[in-house]
């Protein structure tokens, strides 16, 4: 049982390593767009962890695909902070535009914003400046 438990330990740990097929982790894009966006990254309170904080926004990082996940957090964050509820999609593909467009109406009905980072010319600023500014550029 404890070789088992230990196997168990050893295989979260790797995973979690692998950043789930995603060129770098979540956390990577988080600092240099908060950073960008002149905030706070990692904000503590009320007992969670915002990627980032700034003057008029309370904004969630996420990969497309996880695209409701970041709905709920951009919502649960904007309310405790009193600021607009954003996200940031980090888009490594553009197969991942489809997940975008699957969340946008929710996104105009909540008034949640909506940024995109990439660091690959896919031709998605069209889709997003209508809605707010453009990508947030890598250095």
């Amino acid at each position: 049982m404890k070789k088992i438990m230990l196997l168990l330990f050893f295989i979260c740990c790797f995973a979690s390593l692998a950043f789930a097929g995603h060129q770098n982790p979540e956390k990577y894009y988080t600092d240099i767009g908060c950073k960008k966006l002149n905030g706070i990254s990692n904000y503590f309170v009320d007992g969670v962890y915002i990627d980032c904080v700034t003057a008029t926004e309370a904004i969630e990082f996420e990969f497309p695909e996880k695209w409701a996940e970041g709905v709920g957090q951009a919502l649960h964050y904007g309310y405790i902070m009193k600021k607009t509820p954003t996200i940031v999609f980090i888009v490594e593909t553009k197969d991942e535009l489809k997940y975008i467009y699957r969340a946008m109406p929710i996104l105009f009905k909540h008034g949640i914003k909506f940024y995109t980072m990439s660091h690959l010319e896919i031709g998605i600023d069209a889709l997003i400046i209508p809605q707010t500014i453009p990508k947030i550029p890598f250095e």
